[in-house]
């Protein structure tokens, strides 16, 4: 019974650490960058990378590395929501991601 008892907790644990859930804001921006942020956020999070250089540094960083898939997605472009659709199980009922 103990084994059994431990086996339900093992896969009870397994299924919560299987992927993260991901709250969908109600309103997408529809401008790029998307920034998902208050409008408030978003302008103190311009102005740190228009004012620090560590900040611009790491906005430069992640703008190189994501440029690879922005023309892949210029040429093709539904080649990333095919990645996505790969990775990703919709809870409808609570209307949230979960990436596995």
């Amino acid at each position: 019974m103990r084994q059994f008892l431990l086996g339900l907790y093992f896969l009870c644990f397994l299924n919560v650490a299987s992927g993260q859930e991901i709250p969908l804001p109600e309103n997408m921006p529809q401008e790029h960058p998307r920034v998902l942020t208050t409008p408030e956020g978003k302008r103190e999070t311009w102005n740190l990378i228009k004012t620090e250089a560590w900040a611009e540094d790491v906005f430069n960083k992640l703008k190189e590395r994501t440029e690879a898939y922005t023309r892949l997605t210029d040429v093709q472009p539904t080649w990333l929501l095919s990645r996505l659709a790969m990775f990703i199980s919709v809870n409808r009922k609570v209307g949230r991601i979960r990436l596995v």
